[in-house]
């Protein structure tokens, strides 16, 4: 029986790949997309999840597309996972 890959996982994956044959991160609507996912906002719960457990980190968002210059995602190691707390709801 294969052991259930988690769903931030699953975004991180998806992240990896499409950064390796686009050359840049996906939008949260690719990913919800893609995984079957219902929301933005779950989306956005998964990836800050994946930020705090060091898998990725965000760039700073300025809205829209982007300039396409500055990754809004990039990849890291848990060590270098920044410890605070994650915000909930209207604190995001």
């Amino acid at each position: 029986m294969a052991a259930r890959v988690s769903r931030m996982s699953q975004v991180v994956d998806f992240c990896q790949r499409v950064v390796a044959q686009q050359g840049r991160a996906p939008s949260y609507s690719m990913i919800r997309h893609e995984l079957g996912i219902e929301h933005d906002g779950t989306v956005r719960r998964y990836v800050k999840q994946a930020e705090a457990a060091g898998l990725l980190t965000l760039g700073e968002y300025r809205g829209g597309r982007g300039s396409g210059n500055t990754p809004r995602i990039r990849f890291g190691l848990p060590s270098e996972a920044d410890t605070t707390k994650i915000k909930m709801g209207r604190d995001l």
